[in-house]
């Protein structure tokens, strides 16, 4: 991606500014600067106005482009908006009203209508135009999303299943975050995975503060269920680094020329075809430690044999796949020669 000398002067001092920015916000939340209510004010708005930050970026970012990635650009855009609105509400009911947020609450509303917006808005980006087959590519999600319920249920999302209680709403809506992050991280990591060159930095930056987001969101689903969680606390900081990256990775897109931003026929690199085995490990280590040192969980270990049936039919696919391809190229071959054996025998015939 090519950008002229000014854009990268700009787009440093951006890189600068959110640092500062994030460390300030920890530094001031870690050490409680002049007591709980005003860390915790800090805190939330600063949590809102970092999202709207990257609603507003995403937005000049849609407006700078146009066709899929403006529409991408947009869905990224609402669904910070949707998450910034979420949590403005949160912020009123605690910091204004001085009240503790009720669950569920309205501003969880705001913060899951973020998720679809998202997933919709990282489906829509365009990526290499060679995909070898639809098929495998669709087996990669269903692979990293297995593989990531599996280290989800390990984690957070079975505690929250066996400590459910109350109304079927509270346990639908508990249950309804760790999924949603599970279904950002494989959109993000299939985005990483299929991203063209030419797109490949701001997208990146998107994916990290995706991934920044999802490591604040578990956390705070985790010391929620251990009713550990309190006002201002240090994983809230990755809420304010994820949204920034977003931020940044929308900022860079506007800096950059409409012509660059599109996709390629690059093939992908070794490490995008090995990707969504990390979380497959993982995810396998899990369940061995699991029910090696505890008690067994069923649902681990089926979980785990669907995985591994999904990576064997992906297995399957791709030898499949490169037969057909063996099979066309023998072909092509064949005529290149044929095409060549009657090129010789009219340069034979016409020197006669």
């Amino acid at each position: 991606m090519i950008v002229n000398r000014h854009a990268k002067r700009d787009f440093g001092i951006a890189c600068a500014a959110a640092v500062l920015l994030t460390a300030a916000f920890g530094v001031w939340i870690g050490l409680r600067i002049d007591g709980i209510q005003v860390t915790e004010a800090v805190d939330d708005f600063g949590e809102a106005a970092a999202a709207l930050i990257a609603a507003l970026a995403c937005a000049a970012a849609a407006l700078r482009h146009k066709g899929r990635m403006r529409v991408a650009w947009a869905l990224l855009g609402s669904g910070a908006a949707a998450w910034a609105i979420g949590e403005g509400i949160w912020s009123y009911i605690e910091v204004i009203r001085g009240q503790q947020v009720p669950f569920p609450s309205l501003a969880d509303a705001g913060y899951l209508a973020a998720v679809p917006l998202v997933v919709a808005g990282i489906a829509v980006f365009p990526g290499r135009h060679r995909i070898a087959s639809r098929a495998a590519f669709l087996l990669d999600g269903a692979i990293i999303a297995g593989a990531l319920l599996i280290i989800s249920w390990s984690t957070v999302l079975g505690m929250l299943y066996r400590a459910g209680s109350g109304d079927i709403l509270s346990i639908v809506l508990g249950l309804a975050y760790p999924v949603s992050d599970i279904a950002i991280a494989v959109t993000a990591l299939l985005l990483v995975s299929r991203t063209a060159r030419s797109v490949r930095l701001p997208l990146l930056l998107v994916a990290a503060g995706l991934s920044a987001n999802l490591l604040s969101d578990s956390a705070f689903a985790y010391l929620t269920t251990a009713q550990t969680y309190g006002p201002a606390q240090l994983i809230d900081t990755g809420w304010i680094a994820g949204y920034l990256l977003i931020g940044l990775g929308a900022f860079f897109a506007t800096l950059a020329p409409k012509s660059s931003l599109k996709a390629d026929d690059e093939p992908p690199g070794r490490w995008s075809l090995a990707l969504p085995y990390v979380p497959v490990a993982i995810a396998a280590t899990v369940t061995v430690v699991w029910n090696v040192s505890g008690s067994p969980d069923l649902f681990l270990f089926w979980g785990m044999m669907g995985v591994a049936g999904l990576v064997l039919l992906r297995q399957f696919i791709v030898l499949w796949d490169n037969l057909a391809l063996n099979q066309k190229l023998e072909a092509q071959a064949a005529a290149l020669r044929d095409t060549e054996t009657n090129f010789r025998s009219l340069v034979q015939t016409s020197s006669c």
